[in-house]
């Protein structure tokens, strides 16, 4: 007896946490929301195929394989992508393979635990392959009574610097760091994207309770004098360490990334 709301949950969860490990492997992701429209279009597929097994065929699954992938990350880098998703499914299998010596039909609550514990090592022996030679650190940053904490990259790319004091300015996406703020400066932050950095600055001098912001200026690929809006938090710490350092807006999500959401300079 196959239950159908029970095969579509556990391929959708395994699904969900195999796009994960391959975001992580090829050190770039998607967002969220598009892993789990794919993931649920995968548990879709499982369903269908359990009610006509011709759906199961090596072809046609290989196609959803790849259908899938390009449903969480898009066309941009697709081949690398998806080969490290296949990769890391048919790692994943081994293990659950080896743990329950091929006897894979069980309960649900049985399948997510192995599965969990399957992806929890794959994940750890891929945890040098898909981390970046920069590697991570934890950046705290805090505004008056309000903290965030961040996963940033450290990044020797990012040679972004105050030049009025010459600190080093960390990156930060908008949405990330709208928490630290009164409501009348999110408000102003929010038109960031579209006004852009100067004219957002003029409106938050004007703000009574708004921090102090100030231009920076950068070049990056196709932009060639820039400037981000930055502040001074009340205090930054990186792993732990307070800083001296600046945290410029980012009006948009850094490189679409889940295994980061911030940049450093280390």
């Amino acid at each position: 007896m196959v239950y159908a709301d029970e095969v579509f949950v556990v391929n959708f969860a395994m699904n969900y946490i195999l796009l994960l490990a391959a975001a992580k492997l090829c050190g770039a992701g998607a967002k969220r929301w598009r892993m789990a429209v794919a993931a649920a279009a995968g548990g879709g597929y499982a369903v269908a195929a359990a009610l006509r097994p011709f759906l199961g065929n090596p072809v046609i699954a290989g196609a959803i394989g790849l259908a899938i992938a390009v449903g969480a990350f898009g066309m941009r880098g697709v081949a690398r992508r998806a080969v490290a998703f296949f990769a890391v499914s048919a790692a994943v299998a081994g293990l659950a393979m080896a743990m329950f010596g091929g006897r894979l039909r069980m309960n649900l609550g049985v399948l997510a635990i192995a599965f969990g514990a399957c992806y929890a090592a794959v994940s750890l022996a891929l945890q040098r392959v898909a981390r970046p030679t920069g590697g991570y650190s934890e950046l705290e940053i805090r505004q008056g009574t309000r903290t965030i904490r961040l996963r940033a990259l450290r990044d020797s790319g990012n040679s972004l610097k105050d030049p009025v004091t010459g600190a080093s300015v960390a990156v930060a996406p908008l949405t990330d760091l709208l928490p630290l703020f009164e409501r009348e400066t999110r408000e102003v932050l929010q038109t960031l994207n579209k006004r852009g950095a100067h004219v957002v600055l003029s409106d938050l001098g004007a703000l009574a309770n708004a921090p102090s912001f100030r231009l920076i200026p950068y070049n990056a690929v196709g932009v060639r004098g820039g400037l981000l809006l930055a502040f001074r938090p009340d205090g930054v710490t990186v792993d732990g360490a307070s800083q001296n350092l600046l945290v410029a807006v980012s009006p948009t999500a850094l490189a679409d990334n889940v295994a980061y959401s911030a940049l450093i300079n280390y």
